[in-house]
């Protein structure tokens, strides 16, 4: 039997980080548009710096794509991210696990091993319908592909997101998998269905409302093909899936859900570091200890935000090789 070809015939960009030796057992995996690394706001190196950074000090690789728009070949670009790391797990045959971390993702603690923390996660049950699920949770249909996996024995790791009514409550925001024939297979079932015209109409019932410049139209694009794959096969893909509680892997920065940030008055703080406030002191507030131990996903804010976030954020963990001069 002929090896599968990797869904986009594109060549990997260079590694922005990898061990002498390359025996990484980890690749991170990130990337964004062109508008995130260059020109007014852009943060994107910054995060780059950053990751690479982290990847030193836990002996990862890292490799971040500054134009993802050519791996979604006519998609929105967020499907990139599934091309993308296909075409990891395709290269990289000694790689035993690759993760996803989007580009407003910041890092809070530099300290914890990301590998180490997927593979001691708690029980994965809990992580997706939360310690004391409520019966009516639409989630709890999941539970039993699910009740025996553990953070050591699985090969998908995700975070709960903020809606029960999702078709699968997870985020795409960070997520890891083993570069196992499974996990191939998930992002090549996701992308064929992606490939349908209108299949993301049945997640998002404000699609009527958004016209084709809106920033979320075709939402949930990628993630809701992952959603598919999940809930259409579950014996298969979700029976391997590990579910972290918010905060564990990452703490969204919504002022929905059960999150307890309120996004609109970070960005109130923030913009007053205008007027002289300390960015670092911003990001060290006790909200960020208590609730946002390893990362904080700056989803729904401005590119603006973004930069001043992952400005303070480089800050926050000592990094001030990485921070650029306030955003442009």
């Amino acid at each position: 039997m002929k090896p599968e070809k990797q869904l986009v015939n594109q060549s990997l960009p260079a590694w922005d980080h990898r061990p002498a030796a390359h025996n990484a057992r980890l690749a991170i995996v990130s990337g964004g548009t062109r508008d995130k690394f260059h020109g007014v706001h852009a943060y994107g190196e910054v995060v780059a710096c950053l990751f690479a950074r982290y990847a030193r000090i836990h002996g990862y690789s890292v490799l971040v794509e500054r134009n993802l728009q050519r791996w979604s070949i006519g998609r929105v670009p967020a499907w990139g991210k599934i091309a993308l790391l296909e075409a990891v797990i395709h290269t990289e045959t000694l790689l035993q696990f690759v993760s996803w971390i989007d580009l407003d993702i910041v890092l809070m603690n530099h300290s914890l091993p990301l590998l180490e923390r997927v593979l001691h996660m708690p029980n994965c049950t809990h992580g997706l319908l939360g310690e004391h699920a409520s019966e009516t949770n639409p989630q709890g249909k999941w539970a039993s592909y699910l009740q025996f996996s553990t953070g050591a024995n699985s090969s998908f790791w995700f975070s709960r997101d903020v809606n029960e009514a999702y078709a699968v409550n997870v985020n795409t925001g960070i997520y890891m998998m083993r570069t196992n024939r499974l996990a191939r297979s998930l992002l090549r079932v996701a992308w064929k269905i992606g490939s349908k015209p209108g299949y993301w109409k049945r997640h998002d019932p404000w699609w009527p409302l958004k016209n084709s410049s809106h920033p979320y139209y075709m939402w949930p694009f990628e993630q809701g093909a992952i959603w598919d794959v999940l809930s259409l096969k579950p014996s298969t893909y979700m029976v391997e899936m590990c579910v972290a509680a918010p905060g564990y892997l990452q703490t969204l920065t919504t002022s929905t859900g059960n999150s307890g940030f309120d996004r609109h008055k970070w960005e109130r703080d923030l913009r007053r570091t205008e007027t002289g406030l300390i960015l670092g002191d911003v990001m060290a507030h006790s909200f960020f200890r208590r609730r946002a131990p390893f990362a904080l996903h700056l989803v729904g804010s401005t590119n603006l935000m973004r930069a001043y976030g992952v400005n303070a954020s480089a800050k926050h963990v000592g990094a001030r090789a990485c921070i650029r001069r306030g955003p442009t």
